[in-house]
């Protein structure tokens, strides 16, 4: 079990399959696709979720749409890797409890593929009716900063970078969040 202890509403989860979890064919094919562009450390990531609070994660799966999930569940077959925005902790604290709750607002929107067309795109957020992983966290991020509006400068230019690097294929966005110089790891223990 994880040592909740460490998460911060906000924080950013990577899973990939674990070398003993079998073969899974979206997650196979994400990684696939994201070594064209990014080294293996970076482009075994899969899966993206979300650390709200209370030991669950906010993530968006294909069966059931935006779920709440507790924290743990994937531990088992999966690695996973924790990060964190690189920003002041005060700064930080503000803008993951804004995550959070508009993270939690969102469960019960379907999954949607489409959403990377969408995205890709660069059409508004009302323009689709779904979302997967990867563009659940962006869009919850991008939303969370432009609630901040002035007070966080900084932030919009993480957003641009990332946002127009997704102009690539939103699937590279586990890899790329994973690359990504604007968070840090964060080390977590196990219990």
């Amino acid at each position: 079990q994880i040592d909740h202890t460490r998460l911060l509403p906000g924080d950013l989860l990577l899973y990939a399959t674990h070398p003993d979890g079998g073969k899974k064919l979206i997650a196979s094919g994400i990684r696939l696709f994201q070594r064209k562009d990014y080294g293996f450390d970076d482009a075994r990531w899969h899966h993206v979720g979300m650390y709200v609070q209370g030991h669950v994660i906010v993530e968006a799966v294909r069966q059931k749409g935006v779920v709440v999930s507790p924290v743990d569940a994937r531990f088992a077959d999966h690695l996973v890797r924790v990060r964190r925005l690189r920003l002041s902790k005060g700064e930080y604290r503000k803008l993951g409890h804004l995550m959070s709750d508009r993270a939690k607002s969102l469960c019960g929107t379907p999954y949607d593929i489409r959403d990377v067309a969408w995205q890709s795109a660069d059409l508004p957020r009302n323009a689709h009716q779904g979302y997967v992983c990867s563009t659940l966290y962006i869009d919850v991020l991008e939303w969370a900063i432009d609630t901040l509006g002035e007070r966080a400068p900084q932030l919009w230019d993480t957003v641009s970078r990332l946002r127009l690097l997704t102009k690539r294929g939103v699937v590279q966005l586990p890899a790329l969040l994973s690359h990504s110089a604007n968070f840090d790891d964060v080390a977590v223990g196990w219990l």
